[in-house]
């Protein structure tokens, strides 16, 4: 007997299923990072990018070495927070780094440089050409080219 479809939106507002524990993971998860968050110097709160507990260690995503280091000192702190809070039962933190990624790479394209001749062309073009701003686009690009040449 085939199953009949159902919609996304109720899938997702069932209280049971693999997607109801997923969704009540991510609630615990942003729970534990506001509250990490928190206790934190108003400088180091963005660096910090994810927060897990499991076998006695409070584990803290960090988005780069230097601010891994700054964790540190603050780890007996961030560990007794943690306990007030109800949290498992940690002993201690470990920093873990990952860098933000930033968008794809694109190389800048380096523009073709003119040929003497084209230039020579340009100056001729400008010099044919009554309206004045496109005159001395012409001209200026002309020039350009001259000058990336010396």
């Amino acid at each position: 007997m085939p199953i009949a479809p159902r919609s996304v939106s109720r899938l997702l507002r069932q209280d049971s299923g693999p997607l109801a524990r997923l969704r009540s993971g991510l609630e615990i998860h942003e729970r534990n990072l506001a509250l990490i968050r928190e206790q934190l110097p108003e400088t180091l709160r963005p660096q910090v990018l994810g927060v897990s507990h499991n076998a006695g260690q409070l584990r803290i995503l960090v988005s780069s070495p230097l601010w891994a280091t700054r964790l540190r000192y603050l780890e007996a702190r961030l560990l007794e927070v943690w306990h007030e809070l109800g949290g498992e039962t940690c002993t201690r933190v470990k920093t873990r780094v990952q860098p933000i990624q930033a968008g794809p790479d694109h190389k800048p394209r380096r523009a073709t440089p003119l040929s003497s001749n084209s230039a020579s062309n340009l100056n001729t073009i400008a010099e044919g050409v009554t309206d004045p701003a496109l005159r001395v686009a012409l001209a200026r690009l002309a020039r350009r080219s001259a000058d990336k040449r010396r």
